[in-house]
């Protein structure tokens, strides 16, 4: 297992650098949203359904899935943390 107890204690004497790790968690979060939204496309058939695509590198929208939810978990998780230190 790893240990985050000495990571977290660190985080919490160090208010700058938590805030800081806030802000990455959330320019990482909206840079993933916005590449996704930019390169979806929508086609409406004939027979009445929805068809969406994405253009683009497959690898590069999975970093944007990732990073869409691996942002908004640290920036959240970290904004807890900000709130609730002792």
């Amino acid at each position: 297992m790893i240990n985050l107890e000495r990571f977290l204690n660190f985080l919490s004497g160090n208010i700058y650098l938590l805030i800081i790790f806030i802000v990455l968690g959330l320019i990482a979060h909206f840079w993933g949203l916005f590449y996704i939204r930019e390169h979806r496309n929508e086609d409406f058939s004939y027979s009445g359904h929805l068809h969406v695509w994405y253009e683009g590198s497959e690898f590069i929208l999975f970093l944007a899935y990732i990073a869409w939810i691996v942002g908004l978990l640290v920036a959240n998780w970290l904004a807890l943390m900000y709130l609730f230190r002792s």
